[in-house]
């Protein structure tokens, strides 16, 4: 019997749950570390071949919508000067024309516009590289050369800066290309004529009402840039990538750093070839594309491996190939580097574990021999002994309850006296605890819970203390936050919450220290400035304006309406001065209305077309296509124009809701569809809230409707749709259907067959009718 207790004692609880950890700790490492190591390998290639695809679909999608932008500018400002709405004899009419048009398209990245006549005059506008902007001229008055002026502020031309050489743009090559086509295109690349740069205009000739040829309308933009977009694109991610003209492989831009072009001593240009980057992975890719047509290639090389993407772009008078290579020797070098080192880090991780569990071991057990040896002093009589409480877990809740158990025996037996003591020190505790809680109360009665400035209660006494002689002058200034509801509504009332909260902060950063900052409810704010004069409350105003403009809550730009004024005489009442500083600010509220909505409605809009450029396109496509049919369909040209904003504005909705509902391109299941569909209400409430969009909101919240009364959100039927709404639903219908950016892979004639599938269910059949005839007439003419 002995023997075997002997036995039982040989192997400890502690070694037991060593070797234990031990053999767990090296099997599973061992097992997941071979695991992990088979899958890098197995993984590698496929995951470059996406990161490889992405990079290239986002150099595609980017430069597409850089190089889209002239052609819309052409497109919605070209028959403004056929229609003579424009008189472009007129020069401070033409001036201001060309200089609103590039300050709109500001952040497009636009170098010029121009506009030349058949008789050789040449007016334009261009941008230098500090974003300033002039004019450019030639015809008689400046005897056939091109003359430089500077742009004053009213958008007149000032003073010539520059005079240049003779110039006819009737044999420029983008005017060439323009009258020899007879439609909107784009111009071969050329040569500035006075920066070293390659341009690509987009062009569109111009005629008179009679049909005769009056000039060219010419947006230029500089091909330098997109070296810019592909170094940006690419500088992270081991990846090279050209664009080249698809039919001589010239080079149009790469991320290489090399040359593009370059000009000779009589001014001509000479154009690189792909060929000429010596990159043997991408000449072969492009050679291997022009006789197989293949876009996606892996290419082995010495050291590394090339995954080449090739993504073809074609659009009237362009036709470019892009191609993106991505080298795999970073991936395989980090993965065997990443496995050597996991080795190490595991074996160091093991002895590291080992000895950090021989010391918790000896901590773990160290609260049993203290309970152990505690107890048997107890049994002995000794009550004034207690165990070390080590640790709150289930030891620590046993030495607690034997804790309390001595104490409670003790107290029975000896320590009645400081049982009393102890309750009257909890008593103690909790005197002191309401005490603090008064305080608190103390504070909330004059405290703003939301934003933590002073409420109006603080506000209103400390105006009867402040008001003294020795305080004068004392201002006032009172302030009311822009866009408060729309923010509400729009993106929650906890975004409406960050919106007040953010106005807080700025107001308490710009005052002083003695100045009082409340909110004095809702979206009001008020403070009081002792010893500040008229003029000084005033700065404190614009530095406020100023430092909101750089705030934004989701897509809101902040900003708050404010009024000041002084009390300056000990004879004022400063009651009525705080009344003058409220009527001073919705004064300013009101007179800035029309500006402050605009800016909201511009900053929603902006937000959303810069979160989700593929909106952006379907944006300009969907206004441009409406448009077009609302006056095929003979409407005025102020429904025509309404028309044009509504479907620019009919997707605004979007901004309410997440980037995995607006970006999915599978299709959305039932939950993520009924939430897409409120996106057009979102967009009835945002237009609904300004007076200058109201007459749009119907259209927009409208444009999902069907003709058999089958849409959403209503379930209106037949001619209970409005027009507007009924143009855009179709015009909507086709860009998506031909669209790349939406997955759009129907042709032309195949959206318009869908469309014409649909019509009387989903469209208004006569609409649908006009916009196939217009659109097919369109295509004949392209042909």
């Amino acid at each position: 019997m002995k023997n075997t207790q002997s036995d039982q004692k040989a192997i400890s609880i502690r070694l037991s749950i060593i070797i234990l950890f031990i053999v767990l700790m090296l099997t599973t490492v061992t097992l997941i570390s071979f695991m992990l190591f088979e899958n890098w390998l197995s993984s590698t290639d496929e995951n470059i071949k996406i990161i490889a695809a992405n990079i290239n679909n986002e150099i595609y999608n980017q430069v597409i919508d850089f190089i889209h932008n002239p052609q819309h500018v052409n497109e919605a400002n070209s028959e403004l000067i056929k229609k003579g709405i424009i008189d472009m004899t007129d020069e401070r009419e033409r001036n201001v024309f060309f200089s609103n048009i590039l300050k709109s398209h500001a952040g497009d990245r636009l170098h010029g516009l121009s506009f030349a006549t058949e008789t050789g005059e040449y007016y334009g506008v261009r941008k230098n590289e500090d974003g300033e902007i002039y004019f450019v001229r030639s015809g008689p008055e400046t005897g056939g050369n091109y003359w430089y002026f500077e742009v004053k502020d009213d958008m007149t031309a000032g003073d010539v800066f520059y005079k240049g050489t003779k110039y006819d743009p009737r044999t420029r090559e983008w005017y060439q290309t323009a009258k020899e086509s007879g439609k909107n295109t784009y111009s071969e690349a050329y040569r500035h004529m006075s920066i070293e740069d390659i341009n690509v205009s987009a062009v569109s000739p111009v005629y008179d009402n009679n049909g005769k040829f009056y000039g060219v309308m010419a947006t230029h933009v500089t091909l330098s840039i997109i070296d810019d977009y592909l170094k940006n694109i690419v500088k992270n991610n081991n990846t090279i990538a050209v664009i080249v003209e698809n039919s001589t492989g010239d080079l149009i831009s790469n991320s290489m750093g090399i040359k593009n072009y370059s000009f000779n001593g009589n001014d001509a240009v000479k154009r690189f070839h792909i060929d000429d980057t010596k990159n043997k992975a991408l000449i072969e890719a492009y050679e291997n594309y022009k006789s197989s047509g293949s876009k996606s290639i892996k290419i082995k090389g010495e050291n590394e491996n090339y995954y080449i993407n090739i993504e073809e772009y074609q659009t009237e008078g362009l036709d470019w190939v892009f191609i993106t290579a991505m080298s795999d020797e970073a991936f395989t070098h980090g993965i065997y580097a990443s496995t050597k080192m996991a080795v190490i880090l595991i074996l160091c991780a093991l002895m590291l574990s080992f000895v950090i569990y021989m010391k918790f071991t000896n901590k773990f057990f160290k609260p049993i021999n203290d309970l152990v040896e505690t107890t048997d002093k107890f049994a002995k009589g000794d009550f004034l002994k207690r165990a070390t409480v080590f640790r709150n877990d289930e030891l620590g809740t046993i030495t607690k309850s034997f804790n309390r158990m001595a104490d409670t025996m003790h107290l029975l037996v000896n320590n009645l006296e400081e049982k009393v003591q102890e309750r009257t020190l909890e008593l103690d505790k909790t005197n002191n605890e309401l005490r603090d809680n008064v305080e608190q109360i103390k504070y909330l009665s004059y405290h703003d819970f939301l934003t933590g400035l002073y409420n109006r209660l603080y506000f209103e006494e400390f105006l009867k203390k402040a008001d003294k002689k020795e305080n004068l002058p004392i201002s006032i200034i009172f302030g009311d936050v822009n866009g408060l509801k729309l923010t509400n509504d729009i993106f929650s009332h906890a975004a409406g919450d960050e919106l007040l909260k953010k106005s807080a902060e700025v107001l308490k950063r710009v005052c002083r220290t003695n100045d009082v900052v409340a909110r004095m409810g809702g979206d009001e704010f008020a403070v009081i400035l002792p010893k500040t004069d008229e003029l000084a409350a005033k700065n404190i105003i614009d530095r406020v304006k100023n430092e909101l403009s750089n705030e934004h809550i989701s897509a809101i730009k902040c900003s708050m309406s404010l009024g000041s004024c002084t009390k300056s005489s000990d004879e004022q009442d400063i009651v009525r001065t705080m009344e003058c500083a409220e009527e001073i600010m919705y004064k300013d509220k009101t007179i800035n209305r029309d500006h402050v909505n605009s800016e909201l409605i511009k900053t929603i809009i902006e937000t959303l077309h810069s979160n989700y450029p593929r909106e952006r396109v379907h944006s300009f496509n969907v206004s441009k296509l409406s448009s077009d049919l609302a006056q095929a369909m003979g409407l005025n040209e102020k429904d025509v124009l309404k028309v044009r904003e509504a479907a620019f504005l009919h997707d605004i909705g979007k901004i309410a809701f997440k980037d995995e509902i607006i970006n999915k391109k599978d299709v959305l299941n039932a939950e993520g569809k009924e939430v897409l569909q409120q996106h057009s209400l979102a967009g009835y409430r945002i237009l609904n809230l300004f007076e200058e969009t109201m007459d749009l909101a119907e259209g927009v919240i409208s444009h999902h409707e069907k003709w058999n009364g089958t849409g959403y959100p209503s379930g209106l039927k037949g001619e209970e749709i409005p027009v507007m709404a009924r143009i855009i639903a179709i015009a909507e219908t086709y860009d998506v259907l031909t669209n790349p950016m939406f997955d759009g892979s129907m042709t032309k004639e195949a959206a318009l067959a869908e469309i014409k599938k649909f019509s009387g269910i989903n469209f208004d059949p006569e609409i649908a009718e006009k916009f196939i005839k217009m659109m097919t007439e369109k295509n004949e003419s392209s042909i």
